[in-house]
């Protein structure tokens, strides 16, 4: 090994979302966001690092560094700023109601209609 280090190909990176380019001979790791968000099980993290560097960096650079929107950025800040870390926990995707639900009536007449 000559101590020379090379970024690991698409295979290896098992699609985790990491991209290494290049600038002034430097490697540079560029994070996406949506690839680590479908892959990852620990989206938290993702985006506690991401408001952290927003708020050092600003949106625009964050939104650069993490493959993202400025959208993006800014919900997760605002979503901080409003409720704390807890805030930026995964929320549920259940509508809070539902139009064509069966009326509670119906469902104990079908139901004992089926027994």
């Amino acid at each position: 090994m000559d101590g020379t280090w090379t970024p690991p190909t698409p295979d290896q990176q098992n699609g985790i979302g990491l991209d290494y380019h290049y600038q002034s001979g430097v490697t540079i790791l560029t994070f996406k966001y949506y690839a680590f968000y479908r892959n990852g099980k620990d989206n938290y993290n993702i985006r506690v690092k991401m408001v952290r560097y927003a708020k050092e960096h600003g949106n625009k650079p964050t939104a650069w560094e993490f493959a993202t929107a400025m959208k993006t950025v800014h919900k997760w800040v605002q979503r901080f700023q409003d409720g704390g870390k807890s805030a930026l926990q995964d929320r549920s995707r259940r509508p809070l109601n539902s139009p064509a639900e069966i009326k509670p009536y119906w469902k104990f007449k079908i139901l004992g209609i089926c027994k």
